[in-house]
């Protein structure tokens, strides 16, 4: 398996986070099972197994190319064996600015990206063998589209620099006073930049925090306090209801890739 992250230009990175590559050829015919938790940072995927859809939910396979990655449900996808994948990993607020388009229409969607991008951008994308020539077409639409801003809306920067880092709901009020802002006022502006409520963002941010920790200790009681969760029952409850594991069925987990709040499960 080959799996790289390529940081955008220094002129993307307000909207991009980064893109990356997978490559998958394996040797044995068991598809693989890939598990996507609740995530902040939505993203563009352009997947393919010659030519075909290679990622399936149930019994549908998923479009060639797909929006993903904002959802505060867990669900699950099977991989084949034989995959590439190229994808494009999005601030939250950039949706907005760069499509138009109110964040939280796509919370918890799959939907195919025509409404995002021309059919003919995607059949190219698909077509393109070689990795550094699929993230250069990439890079030269979203130079594009950056271009065709009219009017950068910062506050939604700032309100994304703010929170990120945050895990209390208490924090929130500090927030409104400091830039005399409502209530009301910042949960719209939330939906429509974020796709989610400053609540739903805490707590998944406060979650996609705890999966970092595990990986660095299993000490359950030790994560609780780092990250203020008022006991272990909280704790695990959240946790569950954002991935569908326990903390300790997660480290147990056989685990063949991990990214941003999802993982191939090797089978």
């Amino acid at each position: 398996m080959y799996v790289e992250q390529i940081l955008p230009p220094h002129n993307l990175r307000k909207f991009i986070r980064f893109f990356w590559v997978i490559e998958y050829n394996s040797m044995v015919d068991n598809d693989h099972v890939f598990k996507v938790f609740a995530r902040r940072y939505p993203r563009i995927v352009f997947q393919h197994n010659n030519g075909n859809s290679g990622i399936y939910n149930g019994k549908d396979f998923l479009p060639l190319a797909y929006f993903s990655g904002l959802n505060i449900m867990p669900y699950e996808c099977g991989i084949q064996p034989s995959i590439s994948i190229t994808g494009v990993s999005f601030y939250p607020y950039a949706i907005k600015q760069l499509f138009g388009i109110d964040a939280y229409e796509l919370l918890n969607e799959l939907p195919e990206v025509n409404f995002l991008l021309p059919k003919s951008f995607t059949e190219k994308m698909i077509d393109t063998k070689e990795k550094n020539k699929r993230i250069q077409l990439l890079i030269d639409y979203f130079n594009d589209k950056v271009d065709q801003i009219k009017k950068y809306d910062a506050f939604n920067e700032i309100v994304w620099e703010t929170f990120q880092n945050e895990i209390k709901e208490s924090n929130v009020h500090s927030f409104l006073k400091k830039f005399k802002i409502s209530e009301r006022q910042l949960e719209r502006r939330f939906k429509n930049n974020i796709g989610l409520t400053p609540n739903q963002f805490l707590r998944i941010n406060r979650f996609e925090k705890s999966i970092q920790l595990i990986k660095e200790s299993n000490v359950l009681s030790d994560i609780v306090f780092k990250l203020n969760y008022s006991d272990q029952s909280h704790f695990c409850r959240d946790f569950k209801e954002f991935s569908q594991f326990t903390p300790t069925q997660f480290m147990k987990l056989n685990v063949l890739l991990e990214e941003n709040s999802s993982v191939i499960l090797k089978k």
